[in-house]
């Protein structure tokens, strides 16, 4: 009788495999971000590249300028910053014109926004849901800083209009 209380149960086994599980788990996912976090602080772009710019194809970490995107999104960009078009107009001007996002939809007001606002555009990398610092991307810019700042003065006049 004795020695059975000294034996493990199955369930003992089950619980103690949980934990191994668990740890291991958590270990994975630790350094998964770690090694993430390493790749943004050397100035590299994380996930998918975002409309005017593709992978490299000779070191797949970078981010290059696409040759015909970019100058669509120097195009949005301009458009804003002159005052000739809204968030809405430019939406609607690319899809009369076919031009559909990376995704293959229409623009909208949203992805025009989305576009506007990101400082990717600039060479930037830029976490905006997070609360890591910008750091100065290993990208190239496709729209000069004047340009961004400019267009970001008019996203916030018309944000307080509102």
């Amino acid at each position: 009788m004795e020695n059975n209380l000294l034996k493990p149960t199955q369930q003992d086994t089950d619980k103690l495999n949980e934990s191994f599980k668990k740890y291991y788990s958590k270990k994975q996912s630790q350094s998964m971000k770690n090694a993430l976090q390493t790749k943004r602080n050397q100035g590299y772009f994380l996930g998918n590249p975002p409309l005017g710019y593709m992978r490299s194809k000779l070191n797949n970490k970078m981010i290059i300028p696409h040759s015909d995107n970019k100058y669509l999104i120097l195009d949005i960009f301009e458009r804003y910053a002159d005052g000739e078009f809204t968030l809405s107009g430019i939406a609607d001007e690319l899809n009369c014109n076919g031009i559909m996002t990376k995704h293959n939809k229409m623009f909208t007001h949203n992805s025009i926004y989305g576009i506007l606002k990101n400082k990717v555009y600039i060479g930037v990398i830029s976490s905006p849901r997070k609360a890591y610092p910008d750091i100065i991307g290993k990208h190239s810019a496709i729209i000069p800083k004047e340009l961004f700042n400019k267009v970001q003065n008019i996203l916030k006049k018309h944000k307080k209009a509102t």
